[in-house]
């Protein structure tokens, strides 16, 4: 059997977040390359997978401008974990749907 894959053009979703921007901002569907980077946070615990700081990584992996680049990095997490609640459930309610996964 031989399979062929595809170029794939990742959804995204529109959200507002004046706290942090005028302009809107998108949520993009996150991709195999994404979860590889958020899993390299991820240790056993009592025998459970724990990911550190997963909230700001799943922000770093998803939040996108109107071109396509990634609003932030590995080296924002600190300063991403110190925002309101509301803002990043919000953002991570957006990753969910667009990704088809409950994160």
């Amino acid at each position: 059997m031989k399979i062929n894959l595809v170029d794939y053009t990742p959804k995204t979703e529109e959200i507002s977040i004046p706290q942090w921007s005028a302009d809107p901002l998108y949520v993009q569907e996150l991709l195999g390359t994404q979860l590889e980077m958020i899993q390299r946070y991820a240790h056993l615990e009592n025998g459970k997978a724990v990911i550190e700081h997963q909230n700001a990584l799943l922000i770093i992996t998803s939040l996108i401008d109107k071109e396509g680049n990634y609003l932030f990095t590995e080296k924002d997490i600190e300063n991403l974990e110190k925002q309101p609640a509301t803002i990043i459930a919000k953002i991570l309610e957006s990753v969910n749907r667009v990704s088809g996964v409950t994160v």
